[in-house]
């Protein structure tokens, strides 16, 4: 992948609290030069720090496409995460 990419990653939380490993799994992640954005649709009140949290009813597939039509406009990649994966340090990247 060329530096300056732009990738999304949409994470679809349902319950629990295996998001939070998750979403530190991605964080340390390599994305030297890419620009990522992360997008964590769920369907708690629940907020979380340094990504962008949407509310929305519905199933996985509904959450992910929310997630797009509302933040992919300008990625070339989507990655499409549930909260219960964690990613390897060259998963973004790769």
């Amino acid at each position: 992948m060329r530096p300056d990419t732009e990738v999304l990653i949409v994470v679809c939380h349902h319950t629990g609290t295996l998001i939070e490993r998750c979403l530190d799994s991605i964080q340390k992640s390599h994305t030297d030069g890419l620009h990522v954005t992360t997008v964590v649709v769920t369907s708690t009140d629940t907020v979380f720090d340094s990504v962008i949290t949407i509310k929305e009813q519905g199933g996985p597939a509904h959450k992910r496409n929310f997630g797009v039509a509302q933040y992919g406009q300008k990625s070339e990649y989507f990655i499409f995460l549930d909260d219960d994966v964690e990613v390897s340090s060259t998963c973004i990247w790769e």
